[in-house]
Order: C-alpha cells, then structure tokens, then sequence
C-alpha cells in the first residue's frame, strides 16, 4: 500500500526525464534548487576557485543566491551583505592575506589546561547489525587509540597506542589502554563530544570500571580557539576541522598517508576483520596507527602555536 501511493510520483518524475532527454541542450541549473551543497557540486561548480562564498563560515545556501548572481569570491562581496561576527574576520583575513589572533582569549583558554595533559583520539566502526554482546545498531565500537601523554610544559611526549588485532569485542583493550591517563591533569579532544560519548558508553558496558566516568569532567576541546574564530588563517578556508586547521598552522597534513580520515579507517579495518576481504594487514595495520597518532601528535603540534599566539 505504501509503494502504490507513490506510484504517480514515479510516473510524473519518468515523463520529466524523458522530457530533458529530448531537450536540445543541458539545462541550465539554477544554484539553490537543484544543489544540496553549493560547496561539494561535483558538475557545476568542480572548479570554484578558492576562498569562493560557499567557503564562508554557515553560509550554508545564502551562497545559492550570491553565486546565481555571479559573486563567486568572499572578497568581492557587497559591503552591505549582513554578516556575522566570525564571517567578518573571515573576510577580512581573505582581503588583507592576514591571520587573526584574539591573544587574550586564547591565553584564557590555555590557562584552563592542568598538567599533565593526555592528547586522546579514537577511531571506530559502527556496524548495522551489531557484533557483540550489550551493543546496539549503528553503535560506535572503539577499535583503535592513541594517547599522547605530556607530563610539563615543553616537555617532550610520551606515546601510547592500542589497535586490536582479533576480531573479538575491541573494548577491553581499549579500556586497558584507557588505564594509562593519571588522576590528574587534562584530557585534551578535538571535538571532544566524540571522545567523551565512547567513554561513557565504555562506562555503561563495564560498570566494574567506576574510574570511566571521572573523565569524563577533565576534559578540555581543542576546537573551542578555531570555532570561536580566536584564531583563523585564511589557509583554514573557513573550517574548524582538525583537517584543515592542522596544515594552515604548522604545514602538515594527512596527504600521502595510507589512511587519511576516519571513514576510510573504519571501512578497511571492518573489511579486514570481519569480512575477510584480502588486505595486507600487517600493512594496513601501520597506516591505522601512524594515521591516528597523527591526530594525537596534530594536537600538540596546534598547541604549540597556540601558546605562541597567546603571547601576543
């Protein structure tokens, strides 16, 4: 019943089809009603040059409207289009090719940080159908961590890592590896909440672990500087991401790692695990874990010039 009633959508959306089948030329899209995310268009606007609108900050599809009327770059914006606070910097650092930095503000955020501090990342898979016991549809199932561990300032860090190697329920061992953090000092996140749900969800499964939940109040994010626009490089292209921040301020980045993000990660660790599809996984086992010791280590590394920032 519920496939009938749909049918007349299918047969009005069949004669549409065929009607631009049958045109003589291309239609010519009009941004904003055809396109979800002026940004990610991969036909009609795959060469938007950089620091075009559709990389200002939430913009979102405000650009449709500029874009239709041929305003490509930030800069050539009319004065009188209303921006927000953080898009104005962002403007003015595209116009004048120069990195903004509220020192006062990020030396307050720096003076929250308590030593030692622990540079934390996950990396997850999280199955439709779940593989182990107590877990739920589509949960988040940590597989992988990387912990940096930096005692005092300017002290050189430790590094700690655990990545499975057996398809059995991963969490323990994360867990173990969890062990490693102190009672004191700060853990530090990059968008933190993602961090802290897989703890509290580690918490809920291994209730005998009480020390989980103490944690979860120490931490600290490091994208609250860069979502606040406290800091922004126009080389940042109007994003937060840890992907983005990281090459526009110390130059490194994840171009060239076998791994580079953590979509790719979870598919080829679920497809060498689970599925039994033919991987090298001694292999991809380095990639795993240089890819997320990059995140830990990328956290240091922005800290550092944080700290340089905070001075003035």
């Amino acid at each position: 019943e519920e496939v009938a009633e749909l049918l007349p959508e299918v047969e009005k959306n069949i004669r549409e089809m065929i009607k631009v089948i049958k045109s003589p030329a291309m239609p010519e899209p009009e941004l904003g009603t055809e396109c979800v995310d002026p940004k990610a268009c991969p036909v009609c606007l795959r060469d938007l040059p950089e620091h075009s609108v559709a990389e200002l900050y939430l913009l979102g599809r405000k650009a449709f409207h500029l874009l239709n009327q041929k305003i490509v770059l930030i800069k050539d914006m009319p004065g009188d289009f209303r921006l927000n606070d953080k898009q104005r910097i962002q403007k003015d650092c595209i116009i004048r090719n120069r990195t903004h930095k509220d020192a006062a503000a990020i030396k307050k955020f720096l003076k929250q940080l308590r030593y030692p501090l622990y540079f934390l990342d996950f990396e997850t898979i999280n199955p439709a159908i779940p593989l182990f016991d107590g877990t739920s549809p589509y949960q988040k199932i940590p597989f992988q961590v990387s912990l940096h561990i930096m005692k005092k300032p300017g002290a050189k860090a430790g590094h700690i890592e655990f990545l499975t190697d057996s398809p059995k329920d991963p969490r323990p061992g994360v867990v173990r590896a969890l062990k490693e953090i102190g009672p004191k000092g700060t853990i530090i996140a990059y968008n933190m909440s993602f961090e802290k749900k897989i703890i509290q969800d580690l918490a809920d499964a291994f209730p005998r672990e009480k020390w989980l939940n103490s944690l979860l109040d120490r931490f600290n994010d490091l994208i609250v500087p860069f979502r606040n626009f406290w800091y922004y490089s126009p080389a940042q292209h109007g994003s937060c991401s840890l992907k983005q921040v990281l090459p526009a301020l110390t130059g490194k980045s994840y171009t060239g790692l076998e791994v580079s993000d953590g979509g790719q990660a979870a598919r080829e660790f679920f497809a060498a695990m689970y599925k039994d599809e033919k991987h090298d996984k001694v292999a991809l086992r380095k990639a795993l874990l240089e890819y997320c010791m990059q995140d830990t280590q990328g956290m240091i590394d922005i800290l550092w010039v944080l700290e340089g920032a905070g001075e003035g």
